[in-house]
């Protein structure tokens, strides 16, 4: 499998942390700024795709993109309002970045670490079952964990 090349990961870590820190204080993640995140992760995967001569990188980064953006496209749809749309683009966007390896574990832990947090807030009482939190931080967190892990 192809792996992320360093350009690539520290696109990503800038876009994820500013995403969060977007999400924190709006509650929403602009279209334009994921929009850049994909165009310049589709400059950087090319580069890399046209260094190694293989498109296996570019192939990882469209089924990450795929992953990411379809599944929690299913839980947009069936959450009714529990997932934001912008949640369902930013998943896309750090599939493709991330490419569909690395998807994986980030979706996973990103699930896992706001689930997490959830029960924590329900638990102390300071919020209930139908509590709406920003879900980038916890993608970036994700994100911050596999790069831990990997190393």
């Amino acid at each position: 499998m192809v792996n992320m090349t360093e350009p690539v990961r520290l696109l990503l870590f800038c876009s994820l942390f500013l995403a969060a820190c977007i999400d924190l204080r709006d509650r929403k993640i602009p279209n334009c700024f994921l929009k850049y995140m994909i165009r310049i992760g589709f400059i950087l995967h090319l580069a890399e795709c046209g260094r190694s001569m293989s498109i296996s990188c570019m192939k990882n980064a469209i089924y990450g993109l795929f992953l990411g953006g379809g599944i929690f496209f299913l839980c947009y749809l069936l959450s009714k309002g529990g997932i934001g749309a912008g949640d369902v683009k930013l998943m896309a966007a750090t599939g493709f970045c991330a490419g569909y390896t690395e998807m994986k574990a980030i979706m996973i832990l990103s699930v896992f670490l706001a689930g997490a947090v959830c029960m924590g807030i329900v638990v102390m009482g300071k919020g209930g079952r139908k509590i709406k939190i920003p879900f980038a931080p916890f993608v970036w967190g994700a994100f911050v964990l596999t790069l831990l892990l990997r190393k």
